[in-house]
């Protein structure tokens, strides 16, 4: 899986216009996908890019967060070419979007991940009314508020199963999932396994 904050691209510099990299996601058309097969053609390039920028935030070597975002727009530019873009006036939100706000709720999100969340604390902490949060959050991370709390509770569920401290219920728990069974339902709907497969 693969999560990549807007901002960071959003930031990368002028010389790499924001909407050329980012129509891939705002102007998908019917090839796209969101599953990339072992067995496409781009596969083992993508898959050594993503290794290459794994690499590069493990080692932190001089200069590497130039190098990570070299990556990122190498694998930009590997999906546009794979996939294309629908032709059609850009629906690419700008920065006029106040990605700020969004990060604000981003980090609030990020502080309170083990605890019960309400959307209506998450919009406040962006300063936005909770329809217009979702509306942007979706527009700006192509998934809802909800989906990208559970996809963040399942990576720190990965993290602690790897640990191997806990048992299945408490990290459920731990992971802000009030029984096991909805930690299992969101687990095997993002990891196509269950937690004792891993």
């Amino acid at each position: 899986t693969i999560h990549i904050e807007p901002d960071c691209i959003w930031n990368i510099g002028p010389e790499f216009p924001d909407s050329e990299l980012l129509k891939i996601f705002f102007e998908k058309n019917s090839k796209f996908k969101n599953h990339i097969a072992q067995d496409e053609r781009i596969a083992p390039e993508l898959s050594r890019l993503i290794e290459e920028a794994l690499c590069e935030i493990q080692k932190k070597d001089k200069e590497y967060v130039i190098a990570l975002k070299t990556k990122i727009i190498s694998i930009c530019i590997l999906l546009l070419r794979k996939f294309g873009t629908v032709r059609r006036k850009s629906h690419i939100p700008s920065r006029s979007y106040n990605l700020e706000s969004l990060e604000n709720a981003v980090k609030y999100i990020e502080n309170n991940l083990t605890n019960p969340l309400d959307l209506d604390m998450i919009a406040e902490s962006a300063h936005l009314s909770r329809s217009h949060f979702c509306t942007v959050f979706k527009r700006i991370y192509g998934i809802s508020p909800w989906d990208y709390i559970t996809i963040r509770r399942i990576e720190y569920s990965l993290v602690l199963l790897e640990a191997g401290k806990l048992n299945k219920r408490e990290i459920a728990l731990s992971c802000g999932f009030n029984n096991t069974a909805n930690f299992y339902r969101a687990f095997s709907k993002i990891v196509n396994a269950i937690p004792s497969e891993i």
